[in-house]
């Protein structure tokens, strides 16, 4: 009987003890939260004169376009922006590198300097043709062919008299004609020495390569220079100008 009376005062002390505890953090609690409010700096507008402001019609309308369109998209690549990205990517592999955006920089880099040597290059073969078709500066246009529209002497030079024909344009004081049949001799005599193979429809540039000897060869290259500036190049000559020309033929002459 002592004992459950002794329990029974013990839980009812256990009870009191409880219920003050909870009062105590109740008690922090509130004041916290009147503090809270006591340092409220909103302030509330009691005044009467409140202004209506009428709803904005047709609201949805107002906002429907793509401007007030904030739903995220995904970007598309187009196939030059992929490869760039893929060449960034091997680079930055390959390379070890430590930033996506320096692999990205050197892919810009590779692809200006490839796209200024095409530029370049094309340029350079532009202004090759322009010269002459075969991109060389003295031999190889399609114009060198020997051709006499008029005359049928380069059907087979090797029965023409071309000290005769010179002799008959020195008379007429046409000294470009001249050099055209100094350069035609040049040929036949080449062409009797087995220098090179002789057919019309070949270039100057032709003959050139089939000349062996290299002094030949050097000698050939000059007097076509004379012939392409006197010819084709429509110059009129002078009897000093020829004569100065007509040295550099019979020098190759002789050579043969």
């Amino acid at each position: 009987m002592i004992k459950k009376r002794i329990r029974y005062t013990t839980n009812q002390h256990i009870k009191k003890i409880l219920f003050i505890v909870v009062v105590f953090f109740f008690s922090i609690g509130n004041a916290t939260n009147i503090a809270t409010v006591k340092n409220d700096t909103l302030v509330v507008d009691n005044s009467k004169n409140i202004r209506h402001v009428n709803a904005v019609k047709n609201i949805k309308k107002k906002y429907d376009s793509s401007a007030f369109d904030y739903t995220e998209h995904a970007i598309k690549l187009n196939f030059w922006e992929r490869f760039k990205l893929w060449l960034s990517q091997k680079i930055f592999d390959f390379f070890q590198m430590t930033s996506i955006g320096a692999s990205r920089r050197v892919v810009r880099i590779i692809l200006r300097i490839i796209g200024i040597g095409f530029l370049l290059f094309v340029l350079y073969k532009v202004v090759s043709y322009l010269i002459n078709e075969d991109g060389n500066w003295i031999f190889g246009r399609k114009s060198d062919k020997l051709h006499l529209i008029a005359t049928d002497i380069e059907n087979d030079i090797h029965q023409m008299d071309f000290k005769q024909l010179i002799e008959t344009s020195l008379s007429k004081k046409n000294y470009r004609l001249a050099i055209r049949y100094y350069y035609l001799l040049v040929l036949k005599k080449l062409s009797e020495k087995n220098k090179i193979v002789w057919d019309n429809e070949k270039t100057n540039y032709d003959y050139y390569q089939e000349i062996n000897d290299q002094t030949l060869k050097e000698q050939f290259q000059y007097i076509s220079y004379l012939y392409d500036y006197c010819w084709y190049g429509e110059f009129s000559i002078d009897k000093q100008e020829y004569e100065t020309g007509k040295k550099a033929f019979n020098k190759l002459i002789e050579t043969i």
